[in-house]
């Protein structure tokens, strides 16, 4: 838009800050709404930072968003891996497989566990109540003592679980209320299912386990006598290569492995599981 188009400023007191300095006032012309450019509030060392880039505009009110409401941003708190763009969602689901086997000389760190659990905090739950809460185990001896707690692949008789190397490198424990009502159990499916696809999302793997030791876990992660663990995450770098295959003619829904050690999920087709169209 040429700026000829831009009604002259009023005069303005003397801001009190840079953040009042730079914001941009909303001008009416001719029943549209425009906004002229910025004249202040310009940071001259990021100017001189990059002087042959232009920094984009900010989003409509984030100027004007209070402080306190803002998420921090930890500056200490990096990942030890690259973050990947991001993929189409059905890609994304398709690759989110249960993940048994790891990359453990590349562990996950415990900013990686808590920007996971930072996803799942924002799903949707019964009630808004936000009953779930979550332990976090990073690398070190409190996560081979957990590995020990869990079983792992009922379906694969001759597989006793991940082999040293390829063990997970760090948990999240979900736990519950002990008096907490059966919807509480959707949110845990619903938290869980965010974070592993969070995980697929940079190339993690992630491995639901219903099937661990209770009470040693709730003695190990030191959880208040008022809640219960409901789900072990085994979480690493993914090692296993996992694909969705159709569903033989015998109809056997189990899982299987190559000579490859490929892992195989066979998926029913979507007009097996469509029972009307209306």
């Amino acid at each position: 838009m040429s700026s000829s188009f831009f009604l002259p400023l009023p005069a303005l007191s003397a801001p009190k800050s840079p953040l009042e300095k730079g914001r941009a006032s909303v001008l009416s012309w001719r029943g549209k709404t425009c906004l002229p450019r910025l004249r202040a509030g310009r940071n001259p060392k990021a100017d001189n930072a990059s002087p042959h880039k232009e920094s984009s505009p900010p989003a409509r009110g984030a100027q004007d968003a209070p402080e306190q409401h803002r998420s921090p941003q930890p500056a200490d708190r990096r990942s030890a891996v690259q973050e990947k763009p991001m993929t189409d969602f059905r890609t994304l689901v398709e690759q989110a497989r249960t993940c048994r086997r790891f990359e453990e000389e590349r562990p996950l760190q415990m900013a990686d566990l808590e920007w996971l659990v930072d996803c799942a905090r924002l799903t949707p739950c019964a009630r808004n109540a936000q009953q779930l809460r979550y332990s976090l185990v990073g690398p070190g001896e409190t996560c081979r003592r957990l590995f020990g707690m869990t079983k792992w692949a009922a379906a694969l008789k001759d597989w006793g679980g991940p082999f040293p190397g390829e063990r997970p490198t760090g948990f999240i424990v979900m736990s519950m209320p002990k008096s907490a009502g059966d919807l509480v159990w959707l949110d845990t499916g619903i938290a869980a299912q965010t974070i592993n696809l969070a995980a697929s999302s940079r190339d993690w793997g992630c491995c639901m386990i219903a099937s661990f030791d209770h009470d040693g876990v709730r003695e190990l992660v030191r959880l208040p006598d008022d809640l219960r663990p409901t789900l072990v995450l085994g979480l690493g770098v993914a090692r296993e290569v996992r694909r969705v295959a159709d569903v033989p003619e015998s109809g056997a829904l189990g899982y299987w492995r190559d000579a490859e050690q490929v892992h195989y999920v066979p998926k029913l087709s979507l007009d097996t599981l469509i029972l009307n169209r209306f």
